[in-house]
């Protein structure tokens, strides 16, 4: 079994700083901690990291953060990123290091799932852990390049059978929270839903940026969900169509996969405050 860990909306703001009256930072502190004990093989950071846009000092801040995360244990957890509609993907790609990884103003790429102590691959035959699709939807869509290059990764992936999860900060479809949905839904759905639906081996889509709990089926592929993972910020009442926070506890979920199947929890994390 593989174990992603995934944490979404940080809003790191400056050194003291407490955003609706929230310890952003002190949030990051407390959810890593608890994250350290779900054992997990990857952490992923699905946007919005940065309270204002692309704010190259919350980055550092949660950089260190995270680096000091991984580098805790013995078998060091690596962690990825993408960035949400309060990043900028190229300061966040330059904080990182992952100028590799960024496509004019768009941070998009894939990994391959791998376990250190995983068995053995044999040529030719299909990797058992899936592939980990990583979208940029900061600007509340995604350029023709970027539907581009994952037209081809889904080729590539249905020519191999291999299975696929995807990570993206904004949901690609509405998802049942009145506000977000009325005021900050993706732009673009149209055209991305029906490429991803073409993905044979898609598990599961995995979101931010909603700051609730909340879980859509793809359409057309009904078995397909599409879930939203809480913030670290504070939570918003789903049927409020004004902006209400429904929750102060800052959230984040646990995936688990073996390939074939995808299951995962949502937990909360209570925070003294400051």
């Amino acid at each position: 079994m593989y174990r992603i860990v995934q944490i979404t909306d940080l809003h790191i703001g400056s050194e003291g700083e407490c955003p609706a009256d929230v310890d952003v930072r002190g949030n990051l502190v407390a959810v890593l901690e608890a994250v350290r004990g779900e054992n997990p093989d990857l952490l992923v950071v699905s946007g919005d990291l940065s309270y204002r846009d692309g704010d190259e000092d919350a980055y550092r801040f949660v950089r260190g953060k995270l680096d000091s995360f991984a580098g805790r244990r013995a078998d060091a957890v690596p962690y990825h990123l993408i960035a949400g509609n309060h990043d900028l993907s190229r300061n966040l790609a330059a904080a990182f290091g992952l100028g590799a990884d960024l496509h004019a103003e768009e941070l998009y790429y894939a990994i391959d799932a791998t376990k250190p102590d995983g068995p053995v691959v044999e040529a030719g035959a299909p990797a058992r852990l899936p592939r980990l699709l990583f979208l940029d939807s900061a600007r509340g869509t995604v350029s023709d390049a970027q539907l581009a290059w994952l037209e081809r990764e889904v080729a590539e992936l249905n020519g191999s059978s291999r299975s696929a999860i995807v990570f993206i900060h904004h949901p690609p479809i509405l998802c049942n929270c009145l506000f977000m949905d009325t005021h900050y839904p993706f732009r673009r759905g149209d055209d991305l839903v029906p490429l991803l639906a073409s993905l044979s081996g898609l598990k599961a889509i995995f979101c931010g940026h909603y700051h609730a709990d909340a879980v859509a089926a793809l359409p057309g592929r009904p078995e397909v969900n599409v879930h939203v993972t809480p913030a670290l910020w504070f939570q918003i009442d789903r049927s409020a169509s004004e902006l209400v926070i429904s929750d102060r506890r800052p959230g984040y979920r646990v995936i688990d996969t073996d390939g074939g199947s995808v299951t995962s929890v949502v937990r909360y994390v209570q925070v003294t405050p400051k």
